[in-house]
Order: C-alpha cells, then sequence, then structure tokens
C-alpha cells in the first residue's frame, strides 16, 4: 500500500469516528499529519489538520481548534485548493457559533457560500445552509432561519443527501415549536424521524422522539408523549450519550410535573449526569428548574438554595465564556500578525488586552462559591453528613479514581423510630438523628463515609479487607448506639434507642455497586426480621 492511500484511509477512518470517539479520530488525523509530512504532501497535511481541527470541535477543544483550522486554511489558500478553503472555512464558522460570535461565524459561512460552485458539494452546501439557519434561529430571526433551512432541503432533495435532510427538518421542527406552532411543529419532526428510523442511528432517533414526545405533551396527547419518551430513553441509555440522556431526562421532568407526577428523580438523575459531564449550560438551566419546583411546592428554603446556585452558575457560565473568548481572540491574533493583516489585528487587540486578568479572577472567585453551593446541595441539613444525591456523587468519584473499592457498604436503620418521634415529637427526633450520625460518623472516621440515606435510616462505606472486620465494625456500631443509652419511651424503665445493621462486603465498582447496595438492604430486613438491634452481613458472590 503506497503512503497516499494510507493517508487516505486514515482521514477517512478519523472522518467515520469523528462523532462517537472524537479523541481516537484526532489521533488518526494525527497520523495521517506525520506521514504527509514526512512524504512531502502538502495538502494531505492540510486536509490532516481539516479532520484534527473537526475533532477538537467535536471535544469542545475550540480554541485548538481554531488554531488548527487557521493552519489549514493558509496552506489550502496557498495551493488554491478551493474544494479546502470551504471546508476549512466551515469548521471555522462552526467554531465561532459555538463561542457565541455570531457575526463572525456568519461572514464564514456565507463567504463560503458565494464561492461554492453550484452542484460542486451538495452536502457541504447544505450544511452551510443549516449553519446560516442555526445562526438565525439564535438570533430569533426565525424567518430568515426558515428561509435558510428550506434552502438546505431543497439542495438535500435534489440530491438524495437524506442524512442532512433529516437533521434540518428537526432545525425546522425546532422553529414552529418556538413560535407555538405546535402542529407544524410535529409535521416537521415526523419528517425527521421517518428518515432516520431507516438507519441504525440510535442518536437521532432518541433525539427525534424526545422531541416528539414534547410535541405530543403540547397537543395533550400524553399516552403518546410518554411513549415516545420511554423508547427515546431505551435509544439513548443504549448508545450512553449523556448530552442527549440529559436533555431527555429534562422533558421527562416536565413532562411528569405537568401531568401531576413527581419529577425530582428526572431532575436529579438529570443533575447528576450534567454535572459529571461538565454540561454547565445544563447544570444552570436545571438549577433555575428546581428553584421553581421547589417554590410552587412552598419548600422556600430548598427553593432558595437553588435559586442561588442558578445564579451563581449563571455568572460562572459568562466569566468561562469570556475566557474562552479571550483565548480565541489570542489565536485570531496571532494568525493575522502572521498574515500581516495590520487593521484586523489592531481591531482584535484593542478587544483582548484589557480583560484577560479580571475575566480569570471573577472565574475562580465564582468557581470557588459554586463550590460551596455545590457541596451543599450533597450535604443534609440536619445532620451535615452526606445526603442521598451525596453519597451517589461519593461513591461515583471514588470508583471513578480507583478503579473499585474494597470494604462493607452498611445500612443501619434506627429501630421504633416512629414510636420515638410520637412519644417525644419531631424537634426531639431531630436531635436524636444528630447524636446518632455524629456517633456513626466518629467510628466511621476516615476509613470511608457516612450520610443519611432517608428518613431514620443511613447508609455507610468503611475500608475493611475481609468478612470478619467488617462483621466487627458493624457490630460496634450496633454497641456504641445502644451504650448511648437514650430512652425509645417515657416509661420508668424505657428500652434504649438501638440500631439495626445490614451490610455486603466484598470488591465494589461500578458494575455491581447497585447490586452490593441491593444486598446490604436485604440483610437489614433480616435484622429487623429477627426482632432488631442485629448485625447481618454478607459476603458479595
Amino acid at each position: 500500500m503506497d503512503n497516499k492511500t494510507k493517508i487516505e484511509q486514515l482521514l477517512e477512518h478519523s472522518k467515520k469516528i469523528a462523532n462517537q470517539n472524537p479523541q481516537e479520530s484526532y489521533d488518526h488525523a494525527k497520523s495521517a499529519l506525520e506521514l504527509s509530512k514526512a512524504t512531502h504532501q502538502p495538502l494531505s497535511y492540510a486536509y490532516s489538520l481539516f479532520h484534527m481541527a473537526y475533532a477538537c470541535r467535536v471535544m469542545s477543544d475550540y480554541s485548538r481548534g481554531l488554531e488548527l483550522a487557521f493552519q489549514a486554511l493558509e496552506i489550502f489558500e496557498k495551493y488554491d485548493n478551493a474544494k479546502g478553503i470551504l471546508k476549512v472555512s466551515n469548521i471555522i464558522g462552526i467554531i465561532y457559533f459555538y463561542f457565541g460570535a455570531f457575526t463572525d461565524a456568519l461572514d464564514y459561512f456565507l463567504s463560503s457560500v458565494s464561492k461554492i460552485e453550484k452542484d460542486s458539494d451538495a452536502n457541504l452546501e447544505s450544511s452551510l445552509y443549516n449553519n446560516i439557519g442555526e445562526i438565525y434561529r439564535m438570533a430569533e430571526d426565525y424567518p430568515n432561519a426558515l428561509m435558510y433551512y428550506e434552502k438546505g432541503v431543497e439542495i438535500c432533495e435534489t440530491h438524495s443527501l437524506e442524512s442532512n435532510k433529516a437533521v434540518i427538518h428537526l432545525n425546522i421542527g425546532e422553529i414552529y415549536y418556538l413560535q407555538e406552532k405546535y402542529e407544524a411543529s410535529y409535521d416537521e419532526l415526523m419528517k425527521s424521524y421517518t428518515i432516520v428510523m431507516k438507519f441504525n442511528d440510535m442518536i437521532n432517533q432518541g433525539e427525534a422522539e424526545t422531541k416528539l414526545g414534547r410535541a405530543m405533551q403540547m397537543k395533550g396527547d400524553y399516552m403518546a408523549a410518554d411513549r415516545y419518551y420511554k423508547s427515546a430513553l431505551d435509544k439513548i441509555t443504549r448508545v450512553n450519550n449523556k448530552f442527549y440522556l440529559v436533555e431527555l431526562l429534562m422533558e421527562m421532568a416536565k413532562f411528569n410535573e405537568h401531568t401531576g407526577k413527581n419529577p425530582l428523580n428526572n431532575w436529579n438523575e438529570a443533575l447528576e449526569y450534567a454535572i459529571n459531564n461538565k454540561l454547565d449550560n445544563k447544570v444552570c438551566t436545571i438549577y433555575k428548574s428546581l428553584s421553581k419546583y421547589y417554590e410552587s411546592n412552598f419548600m422556600y428554603e430548598k427553593a432558595l438554595t437553588y435559586h442561588k446556585a442558578y445564579h451563581v452558575k449563571e455568572k460562572e457560565i459568562d466569566a468561562v465564556n469570556l475566557s474562552k473568548r479571550l483565548e480565541i481572540l489570542s489565536v485570531e491574533f496571532q494568525y493575522f500578525k502572521e498574515k500581516e493583516r495590520t487593521k484586523k489585528i489592531e481591531l482584535l487587540t484593542n478587544k483582548l488586552e484589557e480583560d484577560v486578568k479580571i475575566a480569570n479572577e471573577e472565574l475562580n472567585h465564582l468557581m470557588a462559591i459554586n463550590t460551596i453551593l455545590q457541596k451543599e446541595t450533597l450535604i443534609d441539613e440536619l445532620t451535615q453528613i452526606y445526603n442521598r444525591r451525596g453519597l451517589d456523587r461519593i461513591f461515583i468519584n471514588q470508583i471513578n479514581e480507583t478503579g473499585s473499592l474494597t470494604g462493607v457498604i452498611l445500612f443501619i436503620d434506627i429501630d421504633h423510630f416512629k414510636t420515638y418521634n410520637d412519644t417525644f415529637g419531631h424537634i426531639q427526633g431531630d436531635v436524636c438523628l444528630k447524636v446518632l450520625s455524629e456517633n456513626i460518623k466518629a467510628i466511621v472516621g476516615d476509613k470511608g463515609f457516612v450520610g443519611r440515606y432517608g428518613g431514620e435510616e443511613f447508609l455507610c462505606f468503611i475500608r475493611v479487607n475481609s468478612w470478619q472486620e467488617a462483621s466487627t465494625i458493624a457490630e460496634k456500631l450496633r454497641t456504641v448506639i445502644e451504650s448511648l443509652s437514650i430512652p425509645s419511651s417515657e416509661e420508668l424503665s424505657p428500652t434504649k434507642v438501638t440500631i439495626s445493621v445490614g451490610g455486603c462486603f466484598g470488591r465494589i465498582d461500578s458494575t455491581n455497586l447497585k447490586h452490593c447496595t441491593s444486598l446490604a438492604d436485604q440483610e437489614l430486613y433480616k435484622a429487623k426480621d429477627n426482632g432488631r438491634n442485629k448485625v447481618f452481613v454478607i459476603t458479595l458472590g
């Protein structure tokens, strides 16, 4: 196989996997780049830069992507390669679009459209019209957005570009939804859905079903909406795309709230995925929605917590965007400096110099505040140990860090706590919960972590190396709580407050965490069924 064929194969594979595995795509394009350089093939070198820039765009590494794209553009211009110029100009426009630099993006897109020869690259031309439509949609200029979308559809129909056509119909459906033209929106979404169902494209099918569910909800057909949402959940879960999963969970939360069901499971799951995958705009939206939900249910303290988190996250996003825009300006500055375009340099210098330090200082301040607020949402207000969401988070973080945890998961339940509350009242019940949580936390120490799982139930993880060690520490928890001699009634010789403990010992990882937790819960029920104030611990099989 000659070098040119090797390069073509590397770039073809890079293109094929870019959206599913952008890092691998980047690595293949880089291999093509190195081979192109070694064999003195400048145009192949430029196309390698283009594919690396595309992979950077998918990975949201925009400043690096723009730098690579400018390098490719310079080579294509030197060799007067029209196709290469158009392709890389489109990527530059897309990067500007994601930064909110809509004017610069529009300049590149319109310039590319004016240069493209009719029918020379219908795929690129239809994509350009779609991208221009997206800019007008973001600017809420819906008539112009629809005009450019329709031009894109016309090209797709002429050249049988089904995938591009499906994307554009989805975008048109979004315009009609924003205009509250729900029937028209549904029709466009169905056009897209009909196309994507012909292909084994789970992501686009899931996205279309998410939007169809929303459309059916607005039409009042809740059964159809529910079917679409469940089908979308199945598809998006199978491909494990967290971005679309967060979007779907958010829509399902709104649907549940709209139909009188509890939306919190969906909101909290969406928030967890959004935080873990650094989808900051989604995090911001979810905070705002949770604040509104709690306010509407008269839970003002929680509403205020999420309201504060929303505003801090919003400011953090603004600061991050400013910082990234400054990075982009720096890349532009270097490019135009090398091109000796003095006037452009002067304009960029005026935009660039003053705000870098201020932006970074503000960003650091806001991120520190947001870390504090985020911690507040993971801590139980009464006991000041982890809440259930906090437990989920710390398990995920520690397993991600080390791959697995060897130790015991313990469920702890206060025996007959309802009777205790009925006897002494909820205020004294809160005092009891605080005392027990402090003692449990002290015993666990730095060997693990503990949280309030719900009501009078606690969950803790403790690093131990054997079943015997796990059973011993579980028994210690039981005896220490019993030795506190907290009266459980107002009788002359009252019984003491005791706990039942169920545990599961073993090597815990992301594949068996849920199963291990379930086994510990089952052991807790054995302890309660055998008279309470007992300890049962099983080994993970």
